[in-house]
């Protein structure tokens, strides 16, 4: 696709690409900002101040530091991008389900009881998600226990049987099981894999 713009004559533009993904993503779209929208102003600088330091971080700083580079410069996205006021009450209710999905990934979180704590109707509330995170409720908290799953397994001490109670499944062959279907290859060939991509 080719795009092209054009500054007005008295205005000088100064503009930046920027690929984010990962659970960023959701933060960003649930305030508005997307493929559809993709273009935001920096209205006080601090945009442009976070994405240098997140881009002189990764020269020098540790992973970690990054992340936290990282997370300023979504935040700073967030001021600049779609105001409070602008958020429907869907993208409030969707952000809110995911929160607490990502606070409770460890235990059986279901359908019902998301549509309990936001208080509308389970399809409804399927229906409204599946629009804003193009996926089900429930492929999203399975997509989400086995993303944070594939996080613990890159810790070589932990055993898939930790790993898996950890993620809320009671026992290590449903959660193989289930792992398997998801990336198909089980949790010991994804964790030999992610060896050997670290070894090259």
């Amino acid at each position: 696709i080719e795009t092209v713009y054009r500054a007005e004559e008295d205005q000088i533009w100064t503009y930046k690409w920027v690929e984010i993904g990962g659970s960023a993503v959701e933060h960003l779209r649930n305030f508005g900002i997307s493929s559809k929208n993709p273009i935001i102003t920096d209205k006080n600088g601090k945009m442009g101040e976070a994405l240098k330091a997140l881009v002189e971080g990764a020269n020098r700083e540790s992973t970690r530091k990054c992340h936290g580079y990282l997370w300023l410069f979504v935040d700073a996205l967030l001021e600049c991008g779609t105001s409070e006021s602008l958020i429907t009450p869907q993208q409030k209710y969707v952000e809110h389900v995911c929160e607490h999905i990502r606070a409770n990934y460890w235990r059986k979180v279901t359908v019902s009881e998301l549509s309990k704590l936001v208080g509308l109707d389970r399809s409804y509330l399927n229906k409204i998600f599946k629009t804003q995170m193009n996926t089900s409720l429930q492929e999203y908290i399975i997509a989400y226990r086995f993303r944070t799953a594939c996080r613990f397994m890159e810790n070589y001490d932990l055993s898939i049987g930790t790993v898996a109670r950890s993620v809320g499944y009671e026992d290590q062959f449903t959660f193989s099981k289930a792992f398997k279907k998801h990336f198909s290859m089980s949790p010991t060939e994804w964790r030999r894999l992610h060896i050997l991509e670290i070894n090259k």
